[in-house]
């Protein structure tokens, strides 16, 4: 969950660590398709050590100006950036789940399932457009499914 770790059954392990989480974790089983939550063009695609290939979505969300980074994806099955700017429509399938970054590792170890991180940041609101003036929010405000502190899920009826 966002701002949790992987440590333990809390925020903080037994042995004290602790890790921040700046996204969410939707488990998502090797070559299931990665689907858009809203309508946008492509910001980036580039590759990050620990969260593999990625497709960062610039869109607008209630008036706020969003991205949304799907990470762990495949290399190859993945829409990438484009110029002109490359528009996808909510729903549309812009990857496939994969392996990338630490993600086979860790499911080699036992230690987590397969899934896409999902990072959500909102622009700051100043003249600048740059990945900077994007400050990280909870993804849960904006999935159409309520996912409690838990784990578990119900359904989010203050849906737009």
């Amino acid at each position: 969950l966002y701002g949790c770790t992987r440590y333990g059954d809390s925020c903080t392990s037994a042995d004290g660590r602790t890790k921040s989480h700046n996204g969410i974790d939707l488990k998502s089983s090797y070559g299931s398709p990665i689907y858009a939550m809203y309508s946008g063009f492509i910001y980036s695609t580039k590759y990050h050590k620990k969260a593999g290939y990625n497709t960062r979505i610039q869109s607008t969300v209630n008036g706020e100006t969003i991205l949304i980074s799907y990470f762990h994806m495949q290399q190859d099955n993945r829409i990438l950036q484009g110029n002109p700017l490359v528009q996808v429509n909510a729903g549309d399938i812009i990857g496939y789940q994969g392996d990338s970054g630490n993600l086979k590792g860790a499911i080699a170890d036992g230690g987590v399932d397969s899934h896409v991180h999902i990072e959500v940041r909102v622009h700051n609101g100043s003249s600048q457009w740059g990945y900077n003036n994007f400050n990280l929010a909870d993804p849960r405000d904006y999935l159409s499914t309520t996912i409690n502190d838990d784990g578990t899920s119900e359904e989010n009826t203050d849906c737009n």
